[in-house]
């Protein structure tokens, strides 16, 4: 029986909800205090947005190797009889879903999973796949099932540090499947117990929530859409932990897939934080310390957000959460590819990040390097891990309702030729920036062959820069425009060749 507490606090949170939907949205602000990128929370227009493509999308499947050193599981999901010696393959199922710009390699058998994403253009790889997948952690308490590998991709994880259901097998589904689009649902459900280390009992029992992993591909689109939807059809209301998990390593040779020193992430904010890192670990030597207190520090990002920089393993967390910003991701400035989510984040608020450490990990041989070499880093892999989750930082909970469902929409641009990113919407990727006496922008389309007008502009003035894009080949168009610091703030509007607003933001 629910207790009066109970019932009062759900009460509570149906009329915080009630006064939500109540509100116009021009009634919801960002936070006033988001250091130097506060005008980048400016609204953007995302309409719904179907353009005619001559494109066409396919399905077909294939095959993937998973190449790992040899051991055994327990029912427990614990390993045993680890041979660091020895090599094994795994040979998985995949569903290849393919446009004129991407292919999108699915392996539902493992975590439910997006294993690889390949620009057509130049045929490079943006996620990172562990050529040799060696388990570390073991026995250490750190891991659900006391041990941890990496294999790569994006995939939902259930509970902290890569959670339940990462190496389990998802159900699979074909939802749509026309020359149009192609929509794929993996599934997973909690319905089963297993023996965890103390830090994640939470886990230990079964909650029975369903976890559905939805993964769209368009004609004539260079961006792969994505849905998560956690479902309770349970008895009792749960709490529970959620991240999707992003390993990064984009514009990569498909033959060695990594992270180069050229590796830049891209994150709207200015701060992160972190409870992990100890004052004197290596992960914190070229972070500017702003503020500490109560043991919890806040810490600028400028040095860290070049991959070169990280000397050693961290892990962080957006400041407080992502504070009303709607995208992330890594740009290669070594041939200016990259991959950005793009997200509205009301499910997901909380942002982590984590790499191995660029130093620690660029020179390790992963085929001949092994925990029996001795070698404090045998296991560490030179990519860039980002997480966007339903929780500000690990081992914390959200509480979801019998009945209740709950989701976060996101869209992963392939982007070619941005050095930057500003603002984002579902269907444009735009840096906006002042280069002495001249605003400049650049513009991607994530529909490429589709023609946009695009008016750059400040306002007090109502001068404007037009130009007609016609991006065929998915291009990024440049505009710049004088530079009046008397006439207001910058505006950039993007438009269809019928004059339907598509894109509006000001800084």
């Amino acid at each position: 029986m629910k207790t009066l507490a109970i019932l009062l606090k759900n009460f509570l949170l149906v009329s915080v909800l009630l006064t939500l939907v109540a509100c116009k949205p021009s009634e919801v602000k960002p936070p006033a205090d988001q250091g130097s990128n506060a005008a980048l929370s400016a609204p953007i227009v995302t309409p719904e947005y179907l353009p005619e493509v001559k494109d066409k999308v396919s399905l077909s499947q294939g095959s993937i190797t998973l190449t790992e050193h040899s051991k055994t599981l327990k029912e427990t999901g614990r390993i045993t009889d680890l041979d660091g010696d020895t090599l094994v393959n795994q040979t998985f199922e995949t569903w290849v879903l393919e446009n004129q710009f991407l292919i999108v390699t699915l392996v539902p058998e493992y975590g439910g999973r997006i294993i690889s994403i390949v620009n057509k253009s130049t045929g490079n790889e943006q996620l990172y796949r562990n050529p040799v997948a060696t388990p570390y952690g073991l026995n250490s308490g750190f891991f659900l099932y006391d041990w941890l590998q990496v294999w790569g991709g994006i995939f939902p994880t259930f509970g902290p540090e890569h959670g339940k259901a990462w190496f389990l097998p998802w159900d699979f589904e074909i939802v749509t499947n026309t020359d149009e689009e192609i929509t794929i649902v993996m599934k997973w459900k909690d319905d089963f117990t297993t023996n965890t280390p103390p830090n994640f009992s939470r886990y230990e029992l079964n909650t029975n929530l369903e976890l559905s992993f939805f993964v769209t591909l368009k004609a004539g689109r260079q961006a792969v859409d994505t849905r998560i939807e956690i479902f309770n059809g349970g008895e009792y209301d749960e709490s529970y932990e959620y991240w999707t998990n992003v390993g990064l390593a984009p514009g990569s040779d498909p033959s060695d897939i990594r992270a180069t020193a050229g590796a830049e992430i891209i994150y709207p904010l200015d701060k992160v934080s972190t409870a992990w890192c100890v004052q004197e670990s290596k992960c914190r030597k070229t972070i500017s310390v702003e503020n500490e207190a109560s043991g919890r520090g806040n810490y600028y990002f400028e040095q860290l957000r070049h991959f070169k920089n990280w000397q050693n393993w961290g892990i962080m967390y957006a400041e407080p959460d992502m504070q009303f910003q709607n995208f992330w991701g890594v740009i290669n400035q070594d041939n200016k590819e990259g991959l950005i989510r793009i997200a509205d984040n009301s499910f997901t608020k909380g942002m982590k990040f984590w790499t191995f450490g660029y130093d620690s990990s660029k020179d390790i041989d992963p085929f001949s390097e092994t925990r029996d070499t001795n070698r404090t880093y045998y296991y560490f892999r030179p990519f860039i891990e980002l997480w966007a989750g339903n929780v500000p930082e690990f081992f914390r909970a959200k509480e979801i309702l019998i009945g209740e469902t709950q989701q976060q929409s996101e869209v992963y641009a392939v982007t070619e030729g941005l050095e930057g990113v500003t603002h984002a919407n579902d269907n444009f990727l735009v840096d906006m920036r002042l280069e002495g006496e001249k605003i400049k922008a650049s513009v991607l389309a994530l529909y490429p062959d589709q023609e946009y007008k695009v008016r750059l502009s400040q306002m007090g003035d109502g001068s404007a820069t037009e130009e007609m894009l016609a991006s065929k080949d998915g291009s990024v168009a440049e505009l710049e425009s004088a530079f009046n610091p008397e006439a207001g703030a910058l505006k950039l509007e993007i438009f269809s060749t019928d004059g339907d607003k598509l894109f509006t933001t000001v800084q």
